[in-house]
């Protein structure tokens, strides 16, 4: 099992997940939630996000309308 995410960690992850599986910028992402860095958001991005999308019909359908 993989290490955790700061993202995942996060009480208010499902959102911060939406917003990043629906191309939000990150600097919005950040103005919102203070303690997630950049790097933070970047990272699950290009690690994590792509194998929850191919799991999620519902965050699948969320990416493909940007």
């Amino acid at each position: 099992m993989g290490r955790r995410s700061k993202i995942e960690d996060h009480p208010q992850s499902e959102e911060i997940i939406k917003r990043l599986a629906s191309g939000e910028e990150y600097s919005k992402i950040v103005e919102d939630y203070p303690n997630i860095r950049y790097q933070d958001l970047d990272y699950y991005a290009r690690n994590k996000l792509p194998e929850i999308l191919s799991k999620s019909n519902d965050l699948k359908a969320l990416a493909d309308e940007i």
